[in-house]
């Protein structure tokens, strides 16, 4: 099943391309969506569920040409184990991430369930929309050397319950200068936020940070990711 969903995450992750690192703290309202294990899929057989992926992934496309879905990849081993992957909606309203999550295949299947949380962050992952679009069209027409790698990896992915004390960590850590991406959880009832770290193995990170109000865990995604602006934690 990953190598269906990593074979797939090649036209299907949602990624920003820019050159160089820019400043400037959280500026857009999103929505970030974590896709759970469902009730369903303990009981979805092995076709079922190849089934609900291939319309999963197909839906996933849908939504990022309609400048809905900006960012979505599989979580690879989490800590809590019924995080299966993520997405991040152009969207500031969470009924209306319900709604769009609600479209996936493998939502109405049971064979995950979401939970909506509202994000900020840099407003400049918006420019993924034309530059993934070109990036995609050029792959397209240029196949890949089966010798090769595919543009897929491992990411490290930290989510804190505390963001302040996240972001001082990352900083002591000197890990927040390998930010690929990051938000901040918005809401008085949810202070953390998402930092995705260039590196391969969570362990090295985990040994970093220490303890703290936070979980470490691996993450996939398109190399392109690695082309995000740098946008720095103020």
């Amino acid at each position: 099943m990953l190598r269906v969903v990593l074979s797939t995450l090649l036209a299907c992750t949602l990624v920003l391309f820019a050159a160089c690192a820019t400043r400037g703290n959280a500026d857009a309202s999103y929505v970030f969506t974590y896709l759970k294990t469902g009730p369903a899929s303990a009981t979805n057989t092995p076709a079922q569920k190849q089934e609900i992926f291939k319309g999963h992934m197909a839906n996933m496309k849908r939504l990022a040409d309609e400048r809905k879905l900006i960012i979505a990849g599989p979580y690879a081993d989490p800590a809590d184990p019924t995080w299966r992957g993520l997405f991040i909606f152009d969207t500031p309203r969470v009924d209306e991430a319900h709604k769009l999550v609600a479209t996936d295949p493998g939502v109405v299947a049971g064979e995950f369930v979401a939970e909506c949380i509202p994000l900020r962050a840099t407003a400049r992952l918006r420019e993924f929309y034309d530059i993934f679009k070109a990036e995609d069209a050029k792959r397209s027409s240029t196949p890949r050397d089966p010798t090769q790698p595919p543009p897929v990896r491992a990411y490290v992915i930290v989510t804190a319950r505390d963001s302040a004390k996240a972001e001082a960590a990352l900083a002591a850590a000197s890990l927040d200068s390998s930010i690929v991406w990051w938000g901040r959880f918005a809401g008085s009832a949810s202070p953390g936020g998402v930092y995705v770290i260039d590196a391969k193995e969570p362990s090295d990170v985990r040994a970093r940070l220490g303890q703290g109000p936070w979980v470490v865990d691996g993450w996939w995604s398109d190399t392109l990711v690695e082309k995000l602006p740098r946008v720095s934690i103020d």
